[in-house]
């Protein structure tokens, strides 16, 4: 269903006059990116390139699992055409180890359910 997103919202931005795109450093969001601004990024053999660039205070939150960012390395590796130089912190994620250091870590959570809240 998302990708499909993705793919209509491309066709409603193909013509939009973009200067950059500028994304959270999780891999939904630079899925996203890529997906919604296909016509704009990398290699995509058109004439229009813009800089997608990854910045961590794009991130719109943290509550679960998936809100872990992975290494920049392996951003990298993934999405060569993205620009990670705005992450100063590496390997870590410094906005999920503070998540981590209030609620604790995945593991401390793996018996809850939400049929525990009150």
């Amino acid at each position: 269903k998302g990708v499909k997103q993705c793919n209509e919202l491309a066709k409603q931005t193909k013509d939009l006059d973009v200067e950059a795109i500028v994304v959270s450093p999780l891999t939904r969001t630079l899925d996203t990116a890529i997906l919604s601004f296909p016509h704009l990024y990398g290699d995509n053999k058109n004439k229009k390139t813009v800089p997608f660039i990854a910045h961590e205070e794009w991130r719109e939150t943290v509550n679960f699992l998936c809100d872990a960012r992975r290494p920049t390395s392996v951003l990298q590796q993934q999405y060569p055409n993205v620009c990670f130089n705005n992450l100063v912190h590496e390997p870590d994620d410094p906005i999920w180890a503070h998540y981590e250091s209030i609620f604790g870590d995945h593991a401390a959570h793996l018996s809850k359910r939400e049929s525990d809240d009150p």
